[in-house]
């Protein structure tokens, strides 16, 4: 598929003499000389996940595209390395867009898509010569083609179906998913509306069902129902599909959904963060395998996209932090959520301690809380950990997901984050935030009745 699918996915933390290692570089000594907290990402391990997903894609001898979702992780080191590997990308703001572009992804390696497309937008987007948009109601489908007639652009459409059955409204998730894409029954209507423009080109369908998807049967569901209804585009409507696109939710393996057996087991004992089910290449050489032997009836055959996030780029990196205080169950830590924002009562991941215990150390359960006043900076409840000491090193893993780039400034900046490089150093991808982040954006303003 790309370079990078040559590649083979190690694990990246190890430990040596009782020490946590990423990729053989101390966790102990970057705490040392980088300070807490820290983001620490493996390039090694992000290739890994790329290469194993590209090689069980093509697995079955079908075309198919890796288009990687930006807003999981926008890092510029991240995106010229994709891009580098062969990767396509899916963005959802001009800025984003931008930014891509700047890292080297070429405009027809891109996407874009929002949850309400603005006629400023596309315009923006359009101009920089990305013509494949996603498109969630008819609204949309009209907005691209006004901003694609203004422009004399020829655009390619791909339809985003909703969110729908018994499972998915029952999901709390799910059913806030319900919000984007078109019903069903509405599809046939909007293809039309497609189909009779004239800058418009129907290039594909898509549909997501939702993060850390541990079944990999939901994702071969899917592909049946997104192939039927290529199918029948095709031959009954006379709309040839260029991609089947089935979104993203591969699940990433240091962190696990919360579910009541899940949640009983962690009460127990903390067996709460397993991984999933199968390694990232053969999940994805079954979605393959799924797919070639659905696609039989599509003519011509459309090539399978998926828009991963997660799974590429969240086991790449740990958030490193310290234990500032201990008050009962309670261990203050000096990272927040606001840096990795995911629930704990949502999501688990996996947590290590820096130093290893020694054979029979005692455990003990913790809460953990962020270094804000807000009420939910809280980043665990009720882990398993040896009993802890105030400086004591924690690694927060599956950390390079929804967290530099969801980071916010509440009480706190954003810190750094380094790469793991080849000399054995850490390379800064990105500084710490200081003052000048804070009260660049802001304006000063006259006094109230200045100037009258």
């Amino acid at each position: 598929m790309t370079a990078a699918a040559e590649g083979v996915s190690t694990s990246m933390l190890t430990y040596r003499n009782g020490r946590l290692h990423l990729d053989g570089l101390s966790v102990e000594r970057a705490a040392e000389t980088l300070g807490t907290p820290v983001f620490l990402f493996s390039e090694s391990t992000l290739q890994g996940n790329y290469a194993a997903l590209a090689r069980g894609l093509s697995a079955a001898g079908e075309p198919a595209t890796i288009r990687y979702c930006a807003k999981t992780n926008n890092e510029r080191a991240i995106l010229t390395r994709l891009a580098a590997w062969g990767a396509e990308a899916l963005v959802s703001h001009p800025a984003e867009a931008e930014l891509a572009l700047a890292c080297g992804f070429s405009p027809d390696r891109l996407a874009y898509q929002r949850p309400v497309l603005l006629p400023e937008d596309l315009r923006a987007v359009l101009g920089m010569g990305i013509t494949r948009l996603h498109a969630s109601d008819l609204a949309d489908v009209e907005l691209i083609e006004q901003a694609a007639g203004e422009l004399d652009r020829r655009v390619r459409v791909s339809l985003r179906l909703r969110s729908e059955g018994a499972g998915t409204r029952l999901s709390p998730l799910g059913f806030l998913a319900q919000r984007l894409g078109l019903a069903r029954h509405d599809l046939d209507r909007v293809a039309v509306r497609v189909k009779q423009s004239d800058h418009l080109t129907l290039s594909g369908i898509n549909a997501y069902i939702g993060t850390q998807q541990e079944s990999v049967d939901r994702y071969c569901g899917l592909v049946r129902e997104l192939v039927r209804i290529g199918a029948r585009l095709s031959t009954e409507m006379g709309l040839p599909l260029d991609e089947i696109n089935i979104g993203g939710g591969i699940p990433s393996p240091q962190v696990g959904k919360m579910r009541l057996g899940r949640l009983w087991r962690r009460l127990k004992d903390d067996a709460s963060c397993q991984a999933p089910p199968l390694p990232l290449e053969e999940y994805a050489r079954q979605i393959a395998r799924s797919y070639r032997d659905a696609a039989d009836r599509l003519t011509p055959r459309p090539r399978l996209v998926m828009e991963l996030g997660r799974s590429v780029v969240g086991s790449a990196a740990v958030l490193l932090t310290r234990v500032r205080a201990i008050r009962g169950r309670w261990a203050f830590v000096d990272a927040s959520r606001h840096f990795l924002p995911e629930s704990p009562l949502l999501f688990c991941r996996r947590l290590l301690p820096v130093v290893e215990p020694p054979s029979g150390h005692p455990y003990r359960f913790y809460h953990l809380s962020g270094a804000t006043l807000d009420t939910l900076d809280v980043l665990g409840v009720r882990r398993r950990l040896p009993t802890l000491r105030v400086g004591d090193l924690l690694a927060l893993c599956d950390a390079g997901a929804y967290s530099v780039s969801r980071a916010t400034r509440y009480a706190g900046l954003p810190p750094a984050a380094y790469l793991a490089a080849e000399d054995g150093s850490w390379r800064e991808i990105r500084r710490d935030e200081e003052l000048s982040d804070l009260v660049g954006p802001m304006g000063v303003g006259a006094p109230p009745g200045a100037g009258t």
